[in-house]
């Protein structure tokens, strides 16, 4: 304990221009915004509290640091987003909330839809609409609110199904928070900063893991579409982190100095397969071990029986998406909602009939992602916080994410001691726009976002290119360093440059998230007073 004290008060006296630095942001940001805002000190005094342990515990200088400092950077302004989100404003998350809160009461099968799931518990109808000037940390009425107990016996007809096991943390932070406190708002964001608990985990582990791509990992674990996205109730936490986990693996697979073994090939695959409980397109990239050269395996026997694992795990997640098929093949039938238009013919044969058309579309959409959503949402990432209910860009703060950005993939691609071969770039970028196709496909159902006959696919967020954003430095690496003249992307560079490098990145990330969110704060409060 003495030792970590003297650790962190070292760490005070290292990170003292930092500190002053974004102390300085943190009141010049309540400046950004033309008309004269209050200042919300509900969300200041939390916001000044995490800067100061987090100069405490950050040590920029350690190479060996950099998976503890993506913890503590993740978990703990990752938590300040869950305060400063107003509740039931995330993406999708009063659906989210709900299944979260019937894991919660210990319900892992039968679980009911959202609307369903309003009239078993009061707890979860409190904000319907996701209004933003309400249910925040200055709304009494929330803040008052007690918890009720669900009552699922109003649930005549059983919807037959399995939790997302995605949503236990969150639950388990309900249910803490039920047992600390009978109001809702302890148990709401406890559920949320566990939800961000389990992204900052599944990056320390992806990142301690890497042995020559730790630094990559940590700057697209750390940019804000991870720390707003993962505030909230959804899968896109662990969408994130498993996709770390999954990448960290496959790159480990071309370290030349230890050749890939079947327990290799075997937890990437479970990673993979994973991301079928979050975004079923992603699991896409289990294939990719086939592709890797065979003198990287440990023998050809090895690379034969990868195929094992790798068709097992497939087998599991087309499982997992058809389980509404295979509970019917027993007698058990789910009542599904959707939001897909059953008046018309199905997307696939409306796609087919009008090839021409189609091909258009999803060119278009295509195009929209990685041209405009893609830095739109890197930017802005709460841009689904926009009008009609209140606005949450501005100049300074979206050029300045976008900047960071573009620096940290090119800077980390520096860094990066490994080479794949030409093909392999060429595999994983073709399973990339592979993924891309199937997301705009499988969006193009949801009637919300999309009728047959529109020129675009709506909906389609730059954070489904998150396996492609962590791609990008391995994919850079090579004629990055062709540009700097090193004959070699396995060629290391000067130690003290290396640890340069890697503490400017976690530099420019820490800013970034910062100035993110102490602009969205600000935002927050100019509406709230």
């Amino acid at each position: 304990m003495k030792r970590k004290m003297s650790a962190g008060i070292r760490n005070v006296y290292n990170n003292k221009f930092i500190f002053l630095t974004l102390t300085v942001l943190l009141f010049m940001s309540h400046f950004m915004f033309n008309s004269e805002v209050d200042w919300p000190i509900r969300y200041m005094f939390p916001a000044f509290c995490v800067l100061v342990v987090l100069m405490f515990v950050l040590n920029f200088n350690d190479v060996k640091k950099i998976p503890s400092n993506a913890f503590y950077i993740i978990l703990l302004i990752g938590s300040l987003n869950s305060l400063i989100l107003p509740a039931g404003t995330g993406l999708d998350e009063q659906a989210h909330y709900a299944n979260a809160m019937q894991i919660a009461d210990g319900r892992l099968i039968n679980l009911v839809d959202k609307t369903d799931f309003y009239k078993v518990s009061p707890d979860a109808a409190f904000n319907p609409e996701g209004q933003v000037d309400k249910y925040n940390l200055y709304t009494s009425n929330w803040l008052h609110l007690k918890h009720k107990q669900s009552d699922y016996s109003i649930i005549k007809t059983k919807s037959h199904n399995i939790a997302n096991p995605v949503f236990i943390p969150s639950a388990i932070g309900i249910k803490i928070g039920r047992i600390l406190s009978p109001y809702v708002f302890i148990s709401y964001y406890l559920g949320r900063m566990f939800n961000v608990l389990a992204l900052a985990t599944m990056a320390y582990f992806a990142i301690k893991k890497s042995k020559h791509y730790a630094i990559a990992l940590f700057g697209i674990s750390t940019i804000p579409i991870c720390l707003w996205i993962s505030a909230g109730y959804n899968y896109d936490s662990f969408y994130y982190g498993l996709t770390l986990l999954a990448i960290s693996w496959l790159i480990n697979m071309f370290d030349n100095e230890s050749k890939i073994q079947l327990k290799n090939t075997i937890v990437y695959s479970i990673f993979s397969c994973l991301l079928v409980l979050a975004k079923a397109p992603m699991v896409s990239i289990i294939v990719l071990p086939l592709f890797i050269p065979k003198s990287y395996y440990q023998s050809a026997k090895v690379k034969l029986l990868t195929l094992i694992p790798i068709v097992l795990m497939t087998f599991v997640a087309v499982a997992w998406l058809a389980q509404v098929r295979i509970f019917s093949l027993f007698g058990y039938t789910s009542a599904v909602t959707s939001d897909v238009d059953t008046s018309k013919v199905s997307n696939l044969t409306y796609f087919l009939a009008h090839l021409k058309e189609s091909i258009g579309v999803f060119i278009r959409t295509f195009l929209n992602v990685i041209g405009q959503n893609t830095f739109q949402e890197i930017g802005s990432p709460n841009g689904h916080l926009q009008a009609p209910f209140i606005p949450v860009e501005h100049g300074i703060m979206n050029n300045i994410n976008i900047v960071i950005f573009i620096l940290m993939i090119l800077i980390t691609s520096f860094v990066v001691r490994i080479e794949l071969p030409k093909y392999f770039k060429v595999i994983l970028i073709a399973i990339n726009i592979f993924i891309i196709f199937a997301t705009i496909y499988a969006i193009s159902g949801d009637s919300r976002v999309y009728s047959q006959g529109q020129k675009v696919v709506g909906g389609i967020q730059g954070r489904y290119l998150f396996i492609t954003m962590a791609s990008l430095p391995a994919l850079f690496s090579s004629p990055i360093k062709k540009i700097f003249r090193i004959e070699s992307a396995t060629n290391k560079i000067d130690i003290s440059l290396e640890e340069h490098i890697c503490a400017v990145v976690m530099k420019l990330c820490l800013f970034g998230a910062l100035l993110t969110t102490y602009t969205y704060f600000y935002v927050t409060g100019d509406l709230i007073f």
